[in-house]
């Protein structure tokens, strides 16, 4: 499309690998992809999707090869028109000249400007989620905010009808229209005070959708009002021939018919999920969902979605159950594997037929909770996600905002909302409300659970570190004996014998003996790449997950290495299965494996975390087996001198004549050993009572 000026840059923390050597993207099953936004270019229709820039022919998606937009992240808006064009994108705002794309300087693309248009030899936008309207006089070299009043203009709805903008901002109604060089604006208060979501102008007819009241009509530009759909929540208009399309959030698509003044709904065929724009082409009427893109026209009765699919599902949760992955796809519901991601397959097929998006999936054993965060649902199943249901609380509307976590600790469903902690224990059939003083003022600010060494935790950013071991319902403060430390906004936990690894919101991570109380504080440069959301230690190896990178350390800590390079944005969960890591992304999954991370086991040895769950048969006369039920066991080489036996009189046994099966069993020749009874232990972790005879 144009000639394409290609810049690379990459961050580094002391030492940076060469990522894509090491972590490589799975091959995956086909699926939806995620509809993001229409551009207008020279006339041409294009498309943001997950996967990148692609023509849109009405029929059809063409996907753009070139490096430039490959590079950028999500694009908010781009228009060019007659060899100029400004585009806003995660990695900042350009403009375009001389067939290259530069980048503005005056502007960062925190602005994430939208709705770009062009007026006259102007350029405007507004950045999102009703901001601040700016303007710019070189076609988006520079930027200015337009001032209204002595103030600067925010802009909650604008439309370009012809040669003038309409916008609607607070409780005013703004055109907006060049006259010669001068950019000008004639303003009108609208009254009664209207909270405008979208504005829509049609020849002499004006168009507002309010999102409590419904959606207004105006015959005199603004100067007065008359509400002709009384339904709330409006999102966004559009009007073709006759009929006005009305995209709400409680109630789908309405219709409102201008002949005959008469309402319908049209919502056959769209999916029951968040609905966001109208775009109008070529005689049809598209829609912008979550489960991707729709069209209808007047002839329709309903809808009929415009397939593309993708090898790169966004993926918001990635979570394991032994040696099985369950990943939560964008549009897809849940997907599972068997083999370490060699293949896929649909966890749900009526969940896959509904394409029902959730951002986070909890499991233990066949019990599975599910949150839909677009809809506010919490879903349980009891069969391994075969058959769903939604669960509902008491005296409580769940918004889309108010799941902050969820888990399962001790077979009880415990799940923590904004300012309330619920649990049940009949898989969500009754709930009950934990009023423990210590937690629930804490509630509002809660992150995220853990559960390590058999107590559940709750980090929250005003109340530190939260524990219970009473299966959620009596909560205490977590007490570090350090002032600095117990006002941790954290994020993750993990414990390894005495010594505590702390992922904090925004200062990086720490550990924390409990019986030292010796702290010790990693590097400062951790915390640029974001909150630490995973910790896995594996002898002297540290891998650390941040919400845009993972890093790894070779030395217990004291030097990290950047691992993740992928400009596809989010990262999810880290989970680890055998030798292998897996990565959900924006972006599709990653996995790489130790040998690429230069991962070398250590023994156990020093690493009091082990401990033998069980010993027969008992009493033994030949042969005794030991076992051991420690996930972190698998990362260490176990040897027979991290075994200790003593006997009754507290004697350490010389020759012990054990064998090691599978880096998990002992088994012990103990025919020639004295009857009595004899103290097990490995790697000085808790010892059991065996008896011989």
């Amino acid at each position: 499309m144009y000639r394409i000026l290609i810049l690379f840059a990459f961050l580094t923390l002391f030492t940076t690998t060469h990522a894509e050597d090491i972590w490589h993207r799975l091959d995956q099953p086909r699926v939806d992809a995620s509809f993001w936004d229409f551009f207008e270019v020279e006339g041409k229709t294009y498309a943001w999707l997950n996967d990148g820039l692609f023509e849109f022919t009405g029929e059809e998606y063409i996907y753009i090869e070139d490096p430039f937009f490959q590079d950028k992240g999500t694009i908010y808006s781009m228009r060019v028109e007659n060899g100029k064009g400004v585009m806003s994108s995660d990695s900042g705002i350009y403009y375009l000249e001389d067939n290259e794309w530069n980048k503005c300087e005056n502007i960062t693309n925190e602005k994430k400007l939208e709705s770009l248009y062009f007026l006259g030899n102007k350029i405007v936008g507004k950045n999102e989620w009703g901001g601040n309207f700016l303007y710019s006089n070189d076609f988006g070299k520079t930027w200015n905010y337009l001032i209204i009043d002595n103030d600067t203009t925010f802009i909650n709805a604008m439309y370009l009808q012809k040669d003038t903008l309409h916008c609607k901002s607070a409780h005013r109604y703004i055109k907006i229209y060049n006259e010669g060089d001068l950019l000008v604006h004639h303003t009108i208060l609208v009254k009664p005070p209207y909270h405008f979501e979208c504005i829509l102008v049609d020849d002499t007819t004006l168009y507002s959708g309010d999102y409590e009241k419904g959606v207004y009509k105006s015959i005199d530009y603004g100067e007065s009002w008359f509400n002709i759909y009384p339904g709330g929540r409006i999102k966004s208009l559009t009007k073709l021939d006759n009929i006005l399309y009305i995209a709400t959030e409680a109630v789908g698509i309405a219709l409102y018919n201008e002949d005959d003044e008469s309402l319908s709904k049209k919502n056959l065929g769209l999916p029951n999920t968040q609905l966001s724009d109208f775009y109008l082409l070529d005689g049809y009427v598209y829609v912008d969902t979550w489960q991707g893109l729709y069209r209808t026209n007047n002839e329709m009765e309903g809808w009929e979605g415009i397939n593309y699919q993708s090898n790169r599902p966004v993926c918001f949760d990635l979570t394991k159950d032994g040696d099985r992955l369950f990943a939560v796809i964008s549009n897809n519901a849940f997907k599972t594997s068997t083999d370490k991601g060699k293949s896929w397959n649909n966890l749900s097929e009526s969940l896959y037929k509904e394409k029902m998006s959730f951002w986070f999936l909890r499991i233990e054993n066949n019990l599975m909770l599910a949150y839909q965060f677009y809809g506010g649902l919490v879903q349980i199943s009891e069969d391994y996600g075969k058959s769903w249901r939604v669960m509902h609380f008491p005296g409580t509307r769940i918004s889309q905002f108010s799941v902050k976590d969820m888990t399962i600790f001790n077979g009880r469903i415990i799940i923590s909302l904004i300012g309330i902690l619920y649990y049940s224990d009949d898989l969500g059939e009754n709930w009950s409300m934990v009023e423990d003083e210590n937690i629930v003022p804490h509630l509002t600010s809660a992150i995220k659970f853990n559960i390590t060494d058999d107590k559940l935790f709750l980090g929250t950013q005003s109340g530190g570190l939260l524990y219970t071991d009473k299966k959620g319902t009596d909560w205490s403060k977590f007490d570090y004996g350090d002032s600095v430390l117990n006002k941790l906004k954290i994020k993750t936990l993990k414990v390894y014998g005495n010594d505590y690894y702390i992922g904090t919101l925004d200062t990086g991570m720490v550990k924390w003996n409990s019986s030292t109380k010796e702290v010790n504080w990693f590097s400062d440069n951790l915390s640029s790449y974001g909150p630490v959301e995973d910790i896995v230690k594996l002898g002297n190896n540290i891998v650390v997950k941040t919400t845009t990178n993972v890093l790894i350390s070779k030395d217990n800590g004291d030097n990290w290495e950047s691992t993740f390079f992928d400009k596809g944005g989010n990262l999810s969960n880290l989970q680890l299965i055998d030798d292998t890591f897996f990565m959900g992304t924006w972006s599709g999954i990653f996995t790489t494996t130790f040998e690429k991370l230069g991962i070398v086991l250590t023994s156990v040895e020093g690493e009091p975390s082990f401990n033998i769950t069980t010993a027969y048969p008992q009493p033994a006369n030949d042969v005794l087996r030991i076992e051991l039920n420690n996930s972190e066991l698998k990362y260490r080489i176990l040897s027979t001198e991290d075994i200790t036996i003593y006997d009754a009189n507290g004697r350490l046994l010389a020759n012990q004549n054990i064998t090691i099966e599978g880096n998990k069993e002992l088994v012990w020749l103990c025919k020639d050993v004295p009857a009595g009874v004899y103290f097990v232990s490995v790697a000085g972790g808790k010892s059991i009572k065996v008896i011989v005879n």
